[in-house]
């Protein structure tokens, strides 16, 4: 394993635990589920269910998941496509945090990109940067073996508009060797 997944993968465990313990340190608020790996293991489905990327057909709330035309993301280097959304969660957690996940398919293969903040006031361009940074919050995308964040020296902005409903993103994100620009408009599911 090279020294870059690593980090990708510590920067990754780092922000679901401090998610985690903020969540238990306010009574147990559910959230979206940032921790979904890429690329697990599928169950087939039976016989005339369909089968989304993940190997799941329901959604968190068990309805029926279908992938949205209301997204229109795309994403250069490392990894190059459009994004074909299957889910969009839009969790605000309270006390100033919040998260955001997008699962879909980059060229058949599943992406995963997750924004979270600590510093939730609400409709607002966020600074992609750092789960720390007062502005704005940390964004991961990991697809195939593309596994990228912000570190903070990353440029970028997460947009949440009017509503809380809607918005964009638009931002760099690296690690050692790899780097990939994301850029789009998404709709909570």
């Amino acid at each position: 394993m090279s020294t870059t997944t690593i980090a990708a993968k510590i920067a990754r465990a780092s922000v679901g635990f401090v998610i985690a313990g903020l969540v238990i340190g306010t009574g147990g608020t559910a959230f979206a589920d940032t921790s979904t790996t890429v690329g697990h293991t599928q169950l087939a489905p039976a016989s005339g269910e369909s089968q989304d990327s993940y190997g799941d057909d329901t959604t968190a709330s068990g309805l029926a998941a279908e992938a949205s035309t209301d997204n229109e993301l795309t994403v250069t280097g490392s990894a190059t496509g459009t994004i074909a959304t299957d889910s969009v969660s839009c969790t605000p957690l309270g006390n100033g945090y919040y998260s955001w996940q997008l699962l879909g398919t980059l060229d058949g293969a599943p992406i995963d990109i997750t924004f979270n903040t600590a510093a939730f006031h609400g409709a607002d361009a966020y600074k992609a940067t750092s789960i720390t940074d007062d502005q704005g919050g940390l964004a991961t995308l990991e697809t195939g073996d593309v596994q990228v964040v912000t570190n903070g020296a990353n440029e970028g902005t997460f947009t949440l508009d009017e509503g809380e409903q809607t918005g964009s993103i638009d931002t760099d994100l690296a690690n050692n060797d790899q780097a990939v620009h994301v850029t789009g408009t998404w709709t909570c599911s």
